[in-house]
């Protein structure tokens, strides 16, 4: 088990990546801390990671994809980048 200490609001995203590099096996998990509140994120292996006092926040490449539609497949198809679009997005473009 793996304890972080955070309030309640914020965000975490762990992104985790595959060894050897298969893009469809990596893991992105992104939550807001919500006491009270679980998050089930399923692994491509199956297993579950449950977390605790947390809901998970989901997103796609819609924000991504309307906010830079000029940037090319590389940034788009990052689910890094995706994330950062969809919950920052606003502040980066009106």
């Amino acid at each position: 088990m793996i304890s972080l200490t955070a309030a309640d609001g914020d965000v975490l995203y762990l992104c985790g990546v595959s060894n050897p590099y298969r893009w469809n096996c990596n893991l992105h998990i992104a939550v807001r801390v919500k006491r009270g509140s679980i998050a089930n994120v399923p692994t491509h292996t199956g297993d579950v990671i449950t977390l605790v006092d947390c809901e998970k926040i989901n997103f796609d490449d819609t924000a991504a994809a309307r906010l830079f539609p000029d940037l090319g497949r590389s940034f788009l198809t990052c689910r890094n980048f995706q994330f950062g679009a969809y919950f920052y997005g606003k502040a980066a473009k009106p």
